[in-house]
């Protein structure tokens, strides 16, 4: 199960012992970074119980309210985004900053107090991060959340790296610059 991204830890003696359906809750986790949610547990044939004595043993910790993550798994910022997003279930997308920072862009780590986004109609909190609603999930929504300043670092990133053109970008702008949408108005000259 060694690999680059979410990679989870084999020690030999654990997979050699270790019950079919933790192993196929395991390769989920993979592609997750480590984390699973409690119904992708379900679905690979682990019971409530069987989750609460590996959290019991340490073997499992509670990740958020839905989401477990393997001790084994190594400790990231995406790999806490990762489980932040799978616990606020499947409409669920990192925005503002935190996408920003997803991106690489210039002045914006990623780092806690995460934001996400989910679908206007359910209450989704979680503690520690910032939990948006909308009735379309965003494209571009970071202006609204960082200073001038910061917008400016990053927009220059994104031109310097080729994900962005001032044309575009120019357009995008005059889309967005209406009332009703905050940040926008702050970035005019």
């Amino acid at each position: 199960m060694n690999g680059t991204r979410g990679a989870l830890a084999d020690p030999p003696a654990l997979v050699s012992g270790m019950a079919e359906e933790f192993l196929r809750a395991a390769e989920v986790a993979k592609g997750q970074h480590g984390a699973v949610t409690a119904r992708q547990f379900g679905d690979a044939g682990v019971s409530s119980g069987q989750r609460r004595r590996q959290v019991e043993r340490g073997v499992l910790e509670r990740s958020g309210a839905h989401t477990y993550r393997s001790s084994f798994a190594p400790r990231s910022a995406r790999a806490d985004l990762a489980a932040v997003v799978l616990d606020c279930g499947p409409d669920c997308v990192a925005s503002g900053p935190t996408a920003a920072a997803l991106h690489g862009f210039d002045g914006i780590g990623l780092r806690p107090p995460y934001h996400v986004t989910v679908l206007r109609g359910r209450n989704v909190q979680r503690t520690h991060h910032f939990v948006h609603t909308t009735t379309v999930l965003p494209r571009s929504d970071v202006a609204r959340f960082v200073s001038a300043k910061t917008l400016t670092a990053m927009l220059d990133s994104a031109l310097r790296d080729g994900l962005t053109s001032e044309e575009a970008l120019h357009r995008r702008i005059v889309e967005l610059r209406s009332s009703g949408r905050p940040g926008w108005r702050s970035c005019s000259p």
